[in-house]
């Protein structure tokens, strides 16, 4: 099958299986099979094979994955730009839907698989695998009538608000994983991070390799200047950011990057350029609050969040600086020094969190710096709005994606315990 500017692809098929009672159906294909796990769901399907009609592969689907034959109906195609298997650019996904007509519990999936039917109201914060949870958008906006706001719906600003409200609605804290472009690859980097996505995290700080990372530790400093000998610039990472936005990544972004590089490329252009990208705002580690005016000022008029940082460190005065002049959240640094795994976290956290809280009102505060294990996400969790992991998950991607998607859906996962 040919597509206009790319190689010849094979073409996918999807179906939406919805109950009497419109719940709908979704697969796990996950290593952990547990159902309460918040894994990687996807729409059953799979692939066309040569000479076979798009109907007659859904159908032959169903029946190897569910002993099934069902009337199925096409409702609608999509050209999916993922990366479904390597190599793949573009991927033409036939999408159809159908009734059950039979009990969930009467069918039966291959080992190491689950499936659970799912509200509507409770698929529409899920992010599937392969970037169908835009086709799931659209299902549930056109056959269920739910309002879903899509990122252009809801960008900047706006849209780290939502998140902040969706995990608290949630009673737990965000998630937001750091991950930097062009690591091992440019290619490679986006695949990891499009798997987090579907992990359900809840936000992403996205690194801008630079030269002379002053913030980072030893895991991300050699992954940055890997991805520097890659060739990464800047353009590319906010060509990178509008490449996982196609691919159907829906959750804030933050570009973490550092002054020169911004000031060399032009304030004004690289907000504008980043916002157009899809990136909601930025975190700047070398830009304290007294010196970042004009950044801020920028970004104010694009709707684009500027956080700072408070360290155990900072004095009131400067504390009440970075609460006056952050919008988005307020990065809290849990220990001096520089970034990198730690075995256990600082004893006097909470009384640290306490002093910021009576300077920063209900400015959301994210914590990073140190965090590595489910037992610290959850530490963390009850004492902040969120908080962010990096170091650990760039030394977990050095075993595969599948690793750090892993250990991502392991710290997500603690939240909810």
């Amino acid at each position: 099958m040919n597509f206009t500017g790319q190689e010849t692809q094979k073409a996918v098929v999807s179906v939406i299986l919805t109950s009497a009672d419109g719940r709908i159906l979704l697969q796990q294909r996950d290593d952990k099979p547990d159902l309460h796990y918040p894994g990687w769901w996807t729409i059953f399907g799979g692939y066309v094979e040569d000479g076979e009609t798009p109907e007659a592969a859904i159908r032959r689907e169903l029946m190897e994955e569910l002993r099934i034959d069902l009337p199925v109906t096409h409702w609608r195609t999509y050209d999916c730009p993922v990366r479904s298997i390597p190599g793949e650019v573009h991927t033409r996904n036939y999408v159809f839907t159908a009734a059950l007509d039979r009990p969930v519990e009467s069918l039966t999936l291959s080992e190491g698989q689950g499936m659970r039917l799912f509200t509507p109201e409770e698929a529409a914060p899920l992010v599937l695998a392969f970037a169908q949870h835009l086709i799931l958008r659209d299902y549930l906006r056109e056959k269920c009538g739910l309002s879903i706001p899509s990122h252009d719906d809801l960008q900047g600003v706006t849209a780290i608000a939502a998140m902040f409200k969706r995990a608290e609605h949630a009673g737990r804290a965000a998630f937001l994983p750091y991950f930097p472009i062009g690591f091992p690859t440019i290619e490679e980097s986006l695949q990891t991070i499009e798997a987090m996505a579907g992990v359900d995290v809840d936000g992403f700080e996205i690194g801008i390799p630079f030269s002379d990372p002053l913030a980072d530790g030893a895991v991300v400093q050699e992954a940055t200047q890997i991805a520097l000998n890659n060739g990464v610039t800047v353009r590319k990472c906010l060509r990178a950011v509008q490449n996982l936005r196609e691919r159907g990544v829906t959750q804030p972004m933050l570009l973490m990057g550092y002054i020169n590089p911004i000031l060399a490329y032009g304030v004004e252009r690289f907000v504008a350029d980043a916002k157009v990208a899809g990136a909601d705002g930025l975190i700047v580690p070398d830009l304290p609050a007294e010196e970042g005016d004009e950044l801020a000022q920028v970004c104010a008029q694009e709707g684009m969040a500027i956080v700072f940082f408070a360290a155990p460190t900072s004095n009131p005065e400067r504390i009440a600086v970075t609460a006056k002049k952050a919008t988005g959240f307020i990065y809290v640094v849990t220990l001096t020094g520089i970034t990198g795994e730690r075995s256990q976290l600082p004893p006097d956290l909470t009384d640290f969190v306490h002093r910021l809280r009576e300077k920063t009102g209900d400015t959301p505060l994210v914590m990073g710096f140190g965090i590595s294990k489910p037992e610290h996400a959850r530490m963390v969790g009850e004492l902040v709005n969120g908080f962010i992991v990096g170091s650990a998950l760039v030394r977990a991607r050095k075993q595969g994606h599948t690793i750090a998607r892993d250990l991502a859906a392991d710290l997500r996962a603690a939240l909810d315990e």
